[in-house]
């Protein structure tokens, strides 16, 4: 991977420092002959004295100390036998039963390692250990039945003595063997010894070749002070562009993870740690299925079942959009995943993967996602809408271009294309509300205004559709006295409208739809209750959503009146909610703020939840 001008290769002129460099190596090759030469001429001289030395260390660090430590080792071996052995007799534990059996195994491993030194031929103790392996097995023999529980211990507690002594003879044996060891070292020992007098004397008659070689060291030590300051701006430059690669790691937005042949993780920069939840230097040496596919307990994703081993595995740059990592705390992240192979020269070192949290771009794709449903839903419910009206305007037209008719009935038609002109440019003024009220820039132009006139003219608006319908519109006398609200009266009026139309026509025939208003500190809460079938929980929340009709209800519009409702209402700053039980009947009640002396006559403000200043 090239990082750019951080790499010193370009960068470095060999001309001014490259002809005398090569020249110092030049020399300091020839000197490092000479030097070689002079060592080479110490080393024959002396040869003969320094092999024999180099063997009888070698028998004594290979065969004699060997030998004399799994003597020493068979003694405590034999020692821990006899212990248990008592022990179990006394007690009958199974626990001194095993150390027997344990120490025993340990008996015939030290065994079969005096019989391999035995056989290298530098000690001649074949007799000698020969004693103490028959001796010890006797010994074993004699008290294996016990062991084994072939005789009762209590019957074998008689043949103690005669166990002990047996045992004494083994220990005789094995003292026996560690002296004869001990006599070979010591004759090895004083071996070696003449044989590093004879060295020494040769190496005195020697010193003037050593220092004449010194002498050339030191010229040659002069010679190669110039190739160690190249080397250290060599170095130099190495560790710049190390700190170069650091920091464009550190500064990288993605996270970065180097792997090694064993799966483990061999460096994190900052981001992959941040995007985990762990320090980078608390991920060294993880293994990296447990490092990014851990997750909590239940959840864990099976190591043959982790998609990230398999990018490892090849040579080639590999990339996987889709997979999940699990953080430090347990919450799991969509990540993109790429994969390429770590080569040292043509040797596959591990991988590098780079991985980016995928979580806003899942995001914005869902929110896309819903705005496309939303764009569908809107153009199949205008479309729906649209069809009635546009349909019975064409037929009329049709009827009256085509077909001679009294003017009684020509006028019918007419009135006919007239109201489906008006249901059509009612359609057009709610969606353009909507489209309003979503864009956050619609506008309100508030003024006081008593809430019992904002009332009254609702219901009396109101009767006449209600009166159609077999509903009756009853007013809910307050106790308090109402103060003057801050509202835009056409929006109001819109708002009433609505929430009395949607009344209305949930209402059986009959019914009663009742209109309150209380005052509520800076507020006053308005009320229009039905006493219809009611709305089930499950739909509370989303009554006031656009193209949301209720269900059971039959479609007679597009949706459109609650949205709007609560969209003119929060422009005014107030809230807009339902309260409804089924077979009860629902309450839609939304408030306006109450207006304070001095107010100004008109304000405006835009929609979006904002409230209507004082």
């Amino acid at each position: 991977m090239a990082w750019g001008p951080g790499t010193g290769r370009e960068r470095r002129r060999p001309g001014r420092r490259g002809r005398p460099g090569a020249a110092a190596s030049r020399n300091a090759w020839f000197a490092i002959l000479f030097v070689g030469g002079s060592l080479v001429a110490l080393a024959v001289a002396p040869l003969v004295a320094a092999r024999q030395t180099r063997e009888i260390r070698a028998e004594i660090a290979g065969v004699l100390d060997p030998t004399r430590s799994a003597v020493a080792e068979l003694e405590s071996v034999l020692a821990r036998q006899m212990v248990a052995l008592q022990a179990y007799l006394l007690s009958g534990e199974a626990r001194f039963r095993q150390a027997y059996f344990q120490a025993l195994g340990e008996n015939d491993e030290l065994q079969a390692r005096l019989s391999e030194l035995a056989r290298l031929e530098v000690l001649d103790l074949g007799d000698l250990q020969s004693d103490v392996y028959t001796l010890s097995f006797q010994w074993h023999d004699h008290h294996a039945a016990a062991l084994n529980g072939l005789i009762p211990r209590t019957m074998y507690m008689s043949s103690l003595p005669d166990n002990q002594a047996r045992y004494e003879r083994v220990l005789r044996a094995t003292m026996v063997l560690d002296e004869a060891v001990a006599r070979e070292v010591r004759r090895g020992q004083a071996r070696m010894e003449e044989a590093t007098d004879r060295q020494l004397r040769i190496t005195i008659g020697l010193v003037g070749l050593a220092l004449l070689a010194t002498l050339v060291v030191a010229v040659l030590a002069r010679l190669l002070r110039g190739l160690v300051v190249e080397a250290d701006v060599r170095r130099g430059e190495a560790v710049r562009v190390r700190r170069e690669i650091d920091a464009v790691l550190e500064a990288t937005g993605e996270g970065v993870l180097g792997v090694d042949l064993d799966g483990r993780c061999t460096f994190l920069n900052r981001a992959g740690g941040d995007l985990l939840g762990v320090a980078p230097r608390g991920a060294l040496g993880r293994d990296l299925h447990d490092l990014v596919h851990g997750g909590p307990e239940g959840l864990r994703c099976d190591p043959e079942d982790c998609p990230v081993p398999p990018l490892l595995a090849g040579r080639e740059p590999t990339r996987l959009l889709r997979g999940h990592f699990w953080r430090h705390d347990g919450t799991s992240f969509p990540v993109q995943l790429e994969a390429r192979p770590m080569l040292d020269g043509r040797r596959l070192k591990g991988a590098v993967l780079t991985f980016i949290d995928l979580t806003d771009v899942r995001r914005a794709e869902r929110a896309l996602r819903q705005a496309v449903a939303g764009r569908d839903e809107m153009v199949a419910v205008v479309s729906h809408d649209l069809r009635g009206p546009v349909g019975t305007i064409n037929s009329a037209a049709q009827l009256l271009l085509d077909v001679p008719m009294p003017a009684e009935q020509w006028r019918d038609h007419v009135r006919a294309i007239e109201r489906s002109s008006g249901r059509l440019g009612g359609l057009i003024k709610a969606l353009l509300d909507v489209a309003r009220i979503e864009a956050g820039v619609l506008s309100v132009f508030g003024r006081p205004y008593p809430v019992e006139a904002l009332v009254d003219e609702a219901v009396g608006l109101a009767r006449v559709n209600a009166g159609q319908q077999g509903v009756t519109i009853d007013r809910a006398e307050s106790e308090a006295t109402l103060p003057l609200v801050l509202a835009d009266r056409p929006r109001v009026l819109q708002v009433f409208a609505n929430l009395l139309d949607n009344a209305i026509r949930h209402s059986p025939e009959g019914g009663r739809v009742v209109v309150g208003a209380e005052p509520n500190g800076a507020e006053v809460v308005i009320s229009v209750r039905d006493h219809g079938s009611g709305i089930p929980r499950d739909q509370l929340t989303r009554v006031f959503d656009r193209f949301r009709q209720l269900e059971g209800g039959g479609r007679t519009g597009a949706g459109l009146g609650l949205a709007i409702v609560k969209g003119v209402v929060e422009a005014h700053g107030g809230r807009a909610w339902v309260e409804s039980r089924i077979d009860e009947g629902s309450t839609f009640l939304f408030t306006l703020p109450v207006a304070e002396e001095g107010a100004a006559a008109e304000r405006s403000v835009s929609g979006g939840g904002q409230g209507l200043p004082a």
